[in-house]
């Protein structure tokens, strides 16, 4: 399974998608709503519920900015489902 950047995914998103995400920041956002990031001391963490997703760490870690591929299809999930 292939690693995702963060503007990976957005472009993902778009292209496969048609859902506009216009920066990373508004993606954290959105994986904060998902309960997979939290904001903590000004750095962006991912939580237990993100681990599936991450490809930086089997343990919680700040600033992970690689990701699996299925993260794309549960963001769509949520997103569609908002």
């Amino acid at each position: 399974m292939a690693s995702l950047r963060k503007f990976e995914i957005i472009a993902r998103l778009f292209r496969d998608h048609g859902i506009h995400v216009k920066s990373t920041q508004q993606l954290n956002k959105i994986l904060t709503e998902m309960g997979i990031l939290v904001k903590d001391a000004g750095f962006w963490r991912t939580t237990v519920k993100g681990l599936p997703f991450s490809t930086c760490s089997s343990t919680q870690v700040l600033n992970c900015n690689l990701w699996h591929e299925n993260i794309v299809d549960a963001i769509v999930k949520f997103v569609k489902n908002k």
